[in-house]
């Protein structure tokens, strides 16, 4: 086989089976759980750093220890995703219990202690490199040893594009398939991140990394005069009581967030002297108002004085 490419089949010794599982998977230890029933093929893309495996395989169970987990280790994340009506992957990693059916993804850590069974299992397995993961979802940690959705949102375009590329690999050349495994990463994290709301949500980190990402949309999306806490809410994938909780420990709440964020933009264009000039109705249309007057006494109060004021005026 060619160095993308690679086929491993199971050749009726579990011994030799658990060493083709502990190459390709990492350091682990494997159990055939139906020594009579057992069978297994596992097909092995490459797309760079990224590789891609259909894993088909009888009743398993595997176990990272101590001594697989220690200094020097392989760090890499795995994310599993099953496609066989029935079947199902159950993971525990960091205190956490996944069931994982067809329709949702797992992630695994190479790096620390877990415990992964399954009966008779077809399953798309991505292994990720954890340093390219991590900079790019900073919270990968909280996604361990929970099942996730990958059949909507940016969860079935990752599952999507993992499928595609293996379909699509002989038409790649080197350089293509390098950067479909990067893009392969980039859809990854975005749809770890979309989920995030879902992940456990113990302490501040966690909480600071949900509340930077609602502060980036609201950034992003204030000039929009129909957002609201529940639409925030549900593009940053948690729920409306969930995002309020996120403000109470912070100076404005999330109407007043927004609300500051549109006046600070525009106070910031009332001021500009270099663009087209601009009358006040027009600023408070393009920063999200639907009303010049309601915007005039926003602006006054929060400012001291009224728009017009500010005409020109670069402080």
């Amino acid at each position: 086989m060619g160095a993308d490419y690679s086929v491993h089949e199971y050749q009726g010794n579990a011994r030799s089976w658990g060493q083709v599982l502990y190459d390709v998977y990492k350091p682990q230890a494997s159990t055939v759980l139906d020594p009579a029933h057992q069978r297994g093929r596992i097909r092995q893309w490459r797309f760079g750093a990224v590789e891609v495996s259909d894993y088909e395989c009888g009743a398993m169970r595997f176990l990272r220890e101590a001594r697989h987990v220690g200094p020097g280790c392989e760090d890499h994340y795995f994310i599993s995703m099953p496609y066989l009506p029935g079947c199902a992957m159950n993971l525990t990693q960091e205190g956490r219990s996944a069931h994982c059916t067809p329709g949702q993804m797992i992630v695994q850590h190479t790096a620390r202690p877990s415990e992964l069974a399954h009966p008779v299992v077809g399953a798309i397995i991505v292994r990720v490199l954890g340093p390219a993961l991590r900079s790019r979802f900073r919270n990968t940690t909280a996604s361990l040893g929970i099942a996730l959705p990958c059949a909507r949102s940016a969860g079935a375009l990752f599952g999507s594009l993992a499928s595609s590329l293996v379909e699509n690999l002989p038409y790649m050349d080197g350089d293509v398939r390098r950067a479909a495994g990067e893009k392969l990463v980039d859809l990854l994290a975005i749809a770890l991140d979309v989920q995030a709301g879902d992940l456990p949500r113990n302490g501040h980190t966690v909480r600071e990394a949900h509340r930077a990402r609602v502060l980036r949309h609201i950034q992003k999306s204030f000039r929009d005069p129909d957002i609201t806490p529940a639409s925030v809410a549900a593009t940053c994938g948690i729920s409306v009581g969930y995002l309020h909780e996120l403000f109470r420990e912070t100076e404005h709440s999330v109407h007043e967030t927004i609300m500051e964020t549109r006046l600070r933009a525009a106070r910031q264009l009332l001021g500009d002297t270099l663009g087209a000039p601009r009358t006040v109705a027009e600023v408070a249309y393009y920063c999200g108002f639907t009303d010049a007057a309601h915007f005039s006494r926003r602006f006054s109060r929060r400012f001291g004085a009224p728009p017009r004021d500010f005409l020109g005026r670069q402080d």
